[in-house]
């Protein structure tokens, strides 16, 4: 007439990647039922994407977009609606934002249910490193089932400003030459000068 609650621990260590099933046997005092089966699927691993998209494919400061957005198609089988928001990170460290959360589009119009997670940009901007090829890498948890891991690629650009470098006065009606550092295969097409007397 009792009941209690056990914890089963699983150990992936040195199984490979895919899914495990067996059965937990439970030995009771019942003498009709001295031993029942329990059905378990073990998961180890992750799931890659059917397909992604990434906007924007570049950023160029001064970007003024506030999110960077991925949209996601799942493999057959699985829910976007049980993506867990909050597991949802870009590159590891840079969290979802559970009000651009959307489980329930399609991007690519081809009738299946598609999630798109936002990420603010400026979050991703500080800890990606410059480049014309830099990997973007989104992964989340379908509930009690596995990680997914998105894989893409955007542009970054930084340019540098190299004179003045800060901190520097200049009197009224002195003449300064500003210089900066402009990546390879990157059109200025305008510069914003600020000025702060």
């Amino acid at each position: 007439g009792e009941c209690a609650q056990i914890a089963v621990v699983m150990n992936a260590t040195e199984l490979l990647d895919g899914d495990y099933t067996g059965d937990l046997a439970l030995v009771t005092n019942d003498p009709a039922q001295s031993t029942i089966g329990i059905p378990v699927t073990f998961h180890v691993g992750s799931i890659g994407v059917a397909d992604l998209s990434i906007d924007p494919a570049a950023i160029v400061p001064p970007d003024y977009r506030a999110w960077l957005t991925a949209r996601i198609e799942l493999p057959e089988g699985y829910d976007p609606a049980d993506v867990l928001w909050y597991t949802g990170r870009c590159n590891g460290v840079v969290m979802a934002d559970s009000a651009h959360f959307d489980p329930a589009m399609d991007f690519n119009d081809n009738g299946i249910a598609d999630l798109k997670i936002k990420f603010p940009l400026d979050e991703v901007h500080a800890i990606l490193p410059e480049g014309d090829v830099v990997e973007v890498v989104i992964t989340g948890e379908i509930e009690d089932t596995t990680y997914f891991v998105a894989t893409g690629e955007i542009r970054v650009v930084r340019p540098t400003l190299i004179n003045p470098n800060g901190g520097d006065t200049y009197p009224a009606g002195d003449d300064v030459t500003v210089t900066w550092s402009q990546p390879p295969g990157w059109p200025v097409s305008y510069a914003d000068l600020t000025y702060s007397p």
